[in-house]
């Protein structure tokens, strides 16, 4: 993804896709144009490379790039030994005790099972991957006593060792356990700014909380963390669970050793249960944990920014010569999800592809209306395509395109910075953002740390320069969002 993504930048490159040739690959490409009948012969473990130019001139100059990117690693025969053929012949030069799988969705339950016979932990990077056989292979896992994270698993961080779309964050005593990606690296992050650190940082896939799943492997996670003596602190993350399971979850907490958060992102229950904090936010999630890491008294405040309320006088200002909506484009689910709950808080609707209201959900998401918070990592954007953390051209377009509108007064959007993410994300919107600078208020949230490849401050410093008002989490960006639009 990668890539194409880089080779859809070059001159005279109209369109760019790196794909194995799977049937639903191909049917993909063949939607798109980019199917030829060479392309038609590939097999399943068939790389396919298309492309389209505006001459041949072009095209020669992409096919020598794509040789100097893949060449190097065919011609290095001391490297042979880490590029097996399967999961036996993997274990035969390591030893190994976990596995990530990540491959067409269906073929990953076939790898799946075979790590699992073998005694591997394994992480489900891959999707499209049934519910039934994830059901079928979390019961085999529980029966092996082994941790299944996934399918649609893409963060997690295991005794210290990032995995997927993760942030490098310092060790300490909070552990975690998540149905959500971006969730999970938000709260990791924060805690990290709050000075604490992590032990695990578990992640289950998002249909681990539905009746069908049953939480079997936020269940595990529960019980690793509490019976792990290196965490002292344990946070639950999810979207709100099935009623029954969450009544499972519960129950499960009540017996747990050791003080835990819990964030049911956009539930409208209020729980009571001693030993457990309930949080409305991820923010409050990561604050509540290090506070208990540190044995402080729990604060949670609105904002942490020096000056906060005359910024947003003199914001507010501004957008009252403008428009009178909030435009949000996300590359992070849940941080969309956090958002349109946060603006309900404000008596702000915000219509989305993401949430839970059906009342507001987008017929088209790409035509907003009113108050609007986009999911641009959802698979309506991503099939076939880079997901919005690696490549922003898609985003790029729709803030371009949603500044246009004279009833739009605000920008939303977020950053997400870790391994496998745009190795410069500030840098790659510059041009966009810096073409409607003074014409609309852009509000925006960095999800990452200093230790990051991309840099933190580095990120910020950018969007600053581009006019961008950066909030410390995607909390307070919503709602300073809301405070100068409300």
């Amino acid at each position: 993804m990668q890539i194409s993504a880089d080779l859809e930048k070059a001159e005279g490159m109209l369109s760019a896709s790196l794909m194995m040739g799977t049937p639903a690959n191909k049917d993909i490409l063949r939607h798109s144009g980019l199917l030829t009948e060479k392309g038609e012969t590939a097999a399943e473990n068939d790389l396919i490379i298309a492309l389209e130019a505006d001459s041949e001139k072009a095209l020669d100059g992409v096919l020598n790039t794509i040789d100097s990117r893949f060449e190097p690693s065919l011609r290095d025969e001391g490297n042979a030994g880490f590029y097996p053929a399967s999961i036996d012949s993997a274990l035969g030069a390591l030893d190994a005790n976990f596995a990530l799988i990540s491959v067409p969705g269906e073929y990953a339950a076939r790898e799946t099972a075979i790590a699992l016979d073998r005694g591997l932990n394994v992480m489900i990077f891959s999707d499209n991957v049934s519910i039934d056989d994830e059901v079928n292979l979390k019961n085999r896992a529980r029966l092996k006593d082994l941790l299944l994270m996934g399918p649609d698993c893409g963060t997690a961080i295991i005794n210290g060792v990032p995995l997927g779309f993760a942030n490098r964050v310092q060790r300490g005593d909070i552990g975690l356990v998540a149905a959500s990606g971006s969730g999970l690296q938000e709260v990791t992050v924060n805690i990290c700014k709050q000075g604490c650190g992590i032990t695990h940082a578990i992640g289950t896939g998002g249909r681990d909380i539905s009746k069908q799943v049953g939480a079997a492997t936020l269940m595990k996670g529960i019980d690793i963390l509490d019976e792990d003596g290196n965490t002292k602190v344990m946070v639950i993350l999810s979207k709100p669970p099935h009623p029954e399971v969450l009544k499972k979850i519960l129950k499960r907490l009540e017996n747990v050793s050791k003080p835990v958060v819990a964030c049911f992102l956009g539930s409208r229950e209020k729980k009571k249960m001693k030993g457990v904090v309930f949080t409305d936010t991820l923010e409050e999630a990561a604050v509540a944990a290090s506070c208990l890491s540190r044995g402080e008294k729990i604060v949670l405040p609105e904002f942490t920014v020096n000056g906060i309320e005359d910024l947003i006088l003199r914001t507010k200002e501004k957008t009252e010569k403008s428009g009178k909506y909030i435009r949000g484009l996300y590359a992070g689910g849940t941080l969309c999800d956090e958002a349109i709950d946060i603006l309900r808080k404000y008596g702000i609707m915000a219509y989305s592809n993401a949430g839970s209201e059906e009342k507001y959900k987008l017929s088209d998401p790409d035509k907003s209306r009113e108050h609007s918070l986009i999911d641009m990592g959802d698979d309506t954007y991503t099939r076939g395509k880079p997901h919005p953390m690696i490549d922003l051209t898609a985003r790029n377009k729709r803030i371009a395109l949603e500044a246009k509108q004279d009833q739009v007064g605000a920008i939303l959007f977020d950053i997400v910075l870790g391994y496998g993410a745009n190795a410069d994300p500030a840098q790659a919107m510059r041009g966009t953002l810096e073409s409607i600078k003074g014409e609309k208020i852009m509000i925006a949230s960095v999800c990452g740390t200093n230790r990051d490849i991309q840099d933190y401050s580095k990120q910020v410093k950018t969007l600053e320069d581009c006019g961008v008002i950066v909030l410390p989490t995607n909390a307070q960006a919503a709602r300073f969002a809301a405070r100068i639009i409300k």
